[in-house]
């Protein structure tokens, strides 16, 4: 009986300090810290006590930053295979990049285009301007009457 004891405590100190080893990601902002377990995040009190979990979708929550005010915490969202920038307030408010935005900007992972500069979500964004300015041109104001249209004076 004795020996079985001894090894039900073993045994469950062991997964505690397992479970305690998938914290990642940590990030404080005065006594809050927000960290991944699980692909979630959770938020816990330096002073200690139980952590609550602030996320609990199907995909994977990772990188939680908090804002500098700590009102909120900025992480990268996982949900559909894409990678998104997303926003939890602390007074439960979410905030997702492109969430509900028509048309949907869908771009592909390229770590190849990465490497070289190329950032193909600014191209695309940038496309998607260009053509709704062409589709709706607006027309400057005028130039005001009392500057010359190139610089002029002495050593110019």
């Amino acid at each position: 009986m004795t020996l079985w004891i001894i090894c039900s405590a073993y045994f469950a100190l062991g997964q505690e300090m397992q479970e305690g080893r998938l914290m990642r990601f940590p990030d404080i902002y005065k006594d809050k810290i927000a960290f991944m377990y699980g692909g979630d995040l959770w938020l816990a009190s330096s002073n200690g006590g139980v952590a609550r979990q602030i996320t609990s979708h199907a995909g994977r929550e990772l990188f939680p930053k908090f804002s500098p005010d700590g009102k909120w915490i900025a992480f990268t969202a996982q949900y559909d295979g894409n990678f998104k920038f997303a926003l939890y307030g602390l007074d439960s408010k979410w905030l997702i990049e492109n969430k509900g935005v028509q048309p949907e900007i869908v771009i592909e992972n390229r770590p190849d285009l990465v490497v070289k500069g190329q950032d193909p979500q600014l191209e695309k964004a940038m496309e998607m301007v260009m053509k709704e300015i062409q589709a709706n041109p607006k027309k400057l104001p005028p130039r005001p009457p009392d500057l010359p249209a190139y610089p002029e004076g002495p050593g110019m």
